[in-house]
């Protein structure tokens, strides 16, 4: 087995106050009803359902760490700073970021991780994909390059057409070797990649798939709790959640029903084909 490759996909909260806590307890609870999700007290962990062995998996815990952050366990040296968001290898000896004093900025209102449970308990489907946005002010293009060198090297990194979005999607020893032959739904979560010009702070960003209508979805969170993005909108809605870190926004993408139907988007196939891999 290729010891550098991605195993695994680790979000890290702080489990520091109570405040903490109550935002990891409601975002576990509501991740650990889809398929492929085992849970604890501190933890839930995300493994692909289809094809079988697929990596990475993704995982969230609930830490002793003084700021969240996301580790890529792998051998391949990763170790870069996003404002206070720290983005690294498993082989790297972290040091425990200390919150700024400085609050999030945010125009629009935001929503506690509890509230989000409580509308969504029963209704979420699927975990298409998490991510984190990286503002270009935060990271120069040399530093984005390469961390998709350094990410293309270890795990199956695809291009989304036409934007600086590209996005991991699990695979098996064979796939991430050659290359993904079989369209099948159920491999994800994704992880996505921003390169974001209208960013000011990082944003973890965790899509989910609903059993809720457009208008349904819309009815749940009404402006300005839910937003709509240009030309996404069809799509989904996003809301913005309440937490204690300054400096970053956390945002749920909540993706409308899907009637049964499974998209070239669910197998990955699209951006296989149509975007091609970053090696």
């Amino acid at each position: 087995m290729n010891v550098s490759r991605l195993q695994r996909i680790a979000f890290l909260f702080p489990n520091t106050s109570a405040e903490a806590s109550a935002f990891f307890e409601a975002v576990a609870l509501l991740f650990a009803q889809v398929p492929g999700a085992t849970a604890q007290a501190d933890q839930v962990i995300l493994t692909p359902t289809n094809p079988p062995m697929a990596l990475p998996v993704t995982s969230l815990y609930s830490v002793e760490v003084g700021f969240p952050q996301i580790v890529f366990e792998t051998e391949q040296l990763i170790d870069l700073h996003i404002g206070p968001l720290h983005l690294y290898s498993s082989i790297v000896t972290n040091q425990s970021a200390v919150p700024s004093s400085v609050a999030t900025l945010q125009t629009n209102k935001l929503l506690s991780a509890g509230e989000l449970y409580y509308r969504l308990h029963g209704h979420i489907t699927q975990v298409d994909h998490t991510g984190v946005n990286i503002p270009t002010t935060a990271l120069d293009r040399v530093g984005w390059d390469r961390l998709l060198q350094q990410l293309g090297a270890i795990s199956a990194l695809y291009k989304y057409p036409g934007e600086d979005w590209p996005f991991i999607l699990p695979t098996t020893q064979e796939e991430f070797q050659s290359d993904i032959q079989h369209f099948v739904a159920g491999r994800e979560p994704k992880f996505e990649l921003v390169y974001d010009v209208w960013a000011s702070q990082p944003v973890l960003q965790f899509s989910v798939a609903t059993d809720f209508t457009r208008a349904g979805v819309e009815a749940l969170f009404p402006e300005p709790y839910g937003v709509a993005f240009p030309d996404l909108g069809d799509i989904f809605r996003t809301v913005y959640l309440a937490h204690p870190w300054p400096n970053l926004i956390i945002r749920f993408d909540l993706n409308y029903r899907s009637e049964g139907v499974v998209s070239d988007w669910d197998t990955g196939e699209w951006l296989i084909t149509q975007g091609g891999r970053i090696r």
